[in-house]
């Protein structure tokens, strides 16, 4: 809606945040393969002339805001252990709705533990953690190396060198 903040970038800037303002969201749709789109136009600042017409934007809206929560990397809920892991530890992996969401926590040696947690905000990036138990510090897993086959191991355990990792943090959202 009008007023919003928003950050964004464009491809021949990337490592360079503009920031701005919705001035207006545009009420003539698009539709492209069953997709609703809205024109929105952004307010911003280009006194340098970097930003022209035409260039591709990546852009984020800032919707809400949450100061010191715990969050995680937002791909971490969609990590899938090999299945010999998920039969040992006969895990159910149904969703209790769209807020929960089944995180690996890992714990030594080489274990992965699953974790239901609740899910408030949430980006491409983080995903405010409400509930589940997880506490800054604490190793989860984000995703498996491909190429690569995973042993059979014992209950729950998952090679190190198959998983990649995050740590559970704790900032602004």
């Amino acid at each position: 809606q009008e007023g919003q903040e928003v950050s964004f970038t464009v491809d021949a800037f990337r490592e360079r945040r503009f920031r701005g303002k919705v001035g207006q969201v545009r009420l003539q749709p698009t539709i492209s393969q069953n997709v609703v789109n809205y024109s929105v136009m952004v307010n911003v600042k280009n006194d340098d002339f970097a930003l022209k017409p035409g260039m591709t934007a990546n852009v984020e809206i800032h919707v809400a805001k949450r100061e010191n929560v715990i969050r995680i990397p937002t791909r971490a809920m969609f990590f899938k252990p090999p299945k010999e892991i998920e039969d040992s530890l006969s895990v159910e992996l149904e969703k209790k709705g769209s807020d929960t969401s089944l995180v690996w926590l890992l714990e030594p040696p080489e274990k992965i533990k699953p974790i239901e947690v609740k899910i408030g905000l949430s980006n491409n990036s983080f995903s405010e953690i409400l509930s589940g138990g997880l506490t800054p510090g604490q190793v989860i897993v984000v995703g498996e190396r491909k190429g690569e086959k995973s042993d059979k191991g014992s209950q729950g355990s998952m090679p190190g060198s198959l998983r990649r990792t995050a740590r559970v943090g704790s900032r602004g959202h």
